[in-house]
């Protein structure tokens, strides 16, 4: 005659199983959330730089062939207004300036308590030291839009809380050489990956922040738009 099992035994090792099976779930999410994080927040920035690198090579390659825009540029560069020299403090000839001139550079952000560095350049490696400056687009203070784009949920974080500046906030600039240019922000969009249009600028002075949006989604991209206002050959106090 069979032995009945006891109704005790039998839950308990069915509580066991229960147990084992929240266990297993409980490391696949792990493993599944790492490789999220890891695979999609180091490549974060891949899909927009790719197709901002497309489309730089495509205006080079047509001004190539207008000689005309070309000369265009040049006497911009060379003629600067008075006024707007005045107005926003010493004159730059960028003409004669690299990146070198510039970064690594800090950033000053009072309104959300930011202070770090910014580097030269936007791949995977630079952008887990800190924030970058998107190669392509102009240098700090010069005409255009000059861009830095920084991660907002790894790697410090550096632009977790910009979805916080509003109109008039101040956003600076601090280089080694003891410049610092004041930009204050004018205004937010959020844009897709591919819109790249978003970097022209026109013959302001501009800064953009650039990072994901929203948080833990490579899906928009959150843009801060900032205007130089002042050019200081001091530091900030």
């Amino acid at each position: 005659m069979k032995n009945k099992k006891d109704p005790e035994q039998k839950d308990r090792k069915a509580f066991k199983y229960f147990l084992t099976s929240i266990g297993i779930v409980a490391v696949l999410a792990i493993i599944m959330a790492s490789f999220i994080l890891t695979g999609w927040g180091t490549d974060i920035f891949s899909e927009w730089r790719e197709s901002i690198i497309k489309q730089v090579k495509t205006e080079e390659e047509s001004l190539v062939n207008e000689e005309n825009t070309i000369e265009t540029v040049i006497e911009l560069e060379k003629d600067l207004p008075e006024d707007e020299e005045s107005a926003t403090g010493p004159y730059l000839d960028y003409k004669n300036l690299t990146a070198e001139d510039f970064f690594p550079l800090k950033i000053i952000i009072p309104k959300i308590d930011v202070e770090k560095t910014v580097y030269e350049g936007h791949d995977d490696d630079t952008l887990k030291t800190g924030p970058g400056h998107i190669t392509v687009t102009p240098l700090p203070g010069d005409r255009g839009r000059c861009t830095i784009s920084g991660h907002r949920t790894l790697y410090d974080a550096p632009f977790q809380r910009v979805d916080e500046l509003e109109d008039g906030d101040l956003i600076y600039l601090k280089t080694s050489k003891e410049l610092t240019f004041s930009f204050m922000v004018t205004e937010k969009v959020i844009v897709n990956p591919e819109d790249v249009y978003i970097l022209n600028g026109t013959n302001k002075r501009e800064l953009l922040l650039t990072t994901c949006h929203p948080k833990y989604s490579a899906a928009k991209r959150l843009i801060v738009i900032a205007e130089l206002i002042e050019v200081f050959s001091f530091e900030l106090e």
